[in-house]
């Protein structure tokens, strides 16, 4: 796998190294009640125990970060992403106390912040015709930005959906 010009710069930026980044074995992982996707770094992340409704799977790596990847039902009343980023907002108001990016789109919403000691970014998308909404919440300590931010990217680009598997 080879990186394009722009993903290696921004690498080299935020202090990681191409031949590092290259070296991170990365898999497809997949939400079979959704058809949620998403590419993780299989060398940081290690499984854990999904819930038993089969709606996501999280991830953690040994120094505290978090992945979790799932799809839902919740906007089946027709929230839009400004909507429901105003229903986030609501419903945890010391989680999006310190929210430094929030962009929403026809069919997307992202925001990322801090809480406390710990950096989080979530992307939502709002495009699936089957009504299924598709999420991505990664959290990972301040001290780690050089090495989560590149994968942030990568990882946020690669949430995607398929027919969900009955």
């Amino acid at each position: 796998m080879r990186l394009g010009g722009f993903a290696a710069c921004a690498l080299v930026a935020c202090g990681t190294s191409v031949a590092a980044a290259e070296a991170i074995g990365w898999s497809s992982i997949v939400v079979p009640r959704f058809g949620t996707r998403a590419e993780i770094p299989t060398s940081i992340f290690i499984h854990q125990r999904d819930p038993d409704n089969g709606d996501g799977v999280t991830l953690k790596a040994t120094d505290g970060a978090r992945l979790l990847i799932y799809g839902s039902w919740y906007d089946e009343d027709g929230r839009t992403p400004t909507q429901r980023w105003v229903w986030l907002r609501r419903a945890e108001p010391l989680r999006y106390a310190h929210v430094n990016y929030l962009r929403t789109g026809k069919d997307f919403l992202v925001v990322s912040g801090t809480i406390g000691a710990t950096e989080f970014y979530e992307r939502y998308r709002f495009d699936d015709p089957s009504g299924a909404r598709h999420a991505l919440i990664f959290e990972y300590p301040k001290g780690k930005i050089a090495k989560y931010r590149p994968l942030v990217s990568r990882i946020s680009a690669s949430l995607s959906f398929s027919r969900p598997m009955q």
